[in-house]
């Protein structure tokens, strides 16, 4: 395979990717907030992303007797083929759940609860999967158009300016030494020393 066909196969998968899965999807609800739903992803979502996953193996794949990324797919596919549906086993729970969420009218507030290890990817035939997810509440807002509102005042007297500068004062004075008693409101610098009286 040439640089130009692994880029040709690379845009033809980037096309691949904007394909939306063919799901049937039940949704469930066992609780206010939580929604249970059951996904179905058709066979042929799975063969397209097995073989994208295969794909996208064969260039890097290192085989006995070929160059890297000249095995045949089949020897590609059974050597690696833990690795091959993994990828596509994760790929496809991803782009479903996230596809899931896009479409369905309730608004998820968790990420999906699901055994990942669970789930089977079949031979042949569709994948299925459960999962749980928290919901944000539904419910019908009361008539509000119409309410009167208290506004309050919000003139300040004068004590609260007169506080709102004595704070103003504070924050933005400088200190300076002085040579007369402590006041309400000084500042002081103190050098103590302790002294046990017991040891003198």
């Amino acid at each position: 395979m040439s640089s130009t066909d692994a880029k040709e196969t690379l845009a033809a998968a980037d096309e691949e990717n904007k394909i939306p899965l063919e799901l049937e999807v039940t949704v469930e609800e066992p609780e206010t907030c939580k929604r249970h739903v059951i996904v179905r992803i058709s066979e042929a979502d799975v063969r397209r992303y097995r073989n994208r996953a295969l794909d996208e193996m064969r260039p890097t794949a290192e085989l006995p007797g070929f160059r890297p990324g000249r095995a045949p797919r089949k020897l590609v596919a059974a050597k690696f083929r833990k690795e091959i549906e993994e990828r596509t086993k994760g790929s496809l729970l991803l782009d479903a759940v996230s596809q899931v969420l896009d479409d369905q009218d309730f608004s998820a507030i968790s990420e999906p609860e699901f055994d990942f290890d669970a789930v089977l990817l079949p031979d042949e035939g569709p994948l299925t999967f459960e999962f749980d997810i928290e919901v944000r509440p539904e419910f019908d807002l009361p008539e509000w158009k119409g309410l009167k509102l208290k506004r309050f005042s919000t003139e300040p007297t004068d004590a609260d300016i007169d506080e709102q500068l004595r704070r103003l004062k504070g924050n933005f004075s400088r200190l300076e030494s002085v040579d007369r008693p402590a006041r309400f409101g000084d500042t002081l610098v103190l050098d103590i020393e302790v002294i046990d009286p017991e040891s003198g």
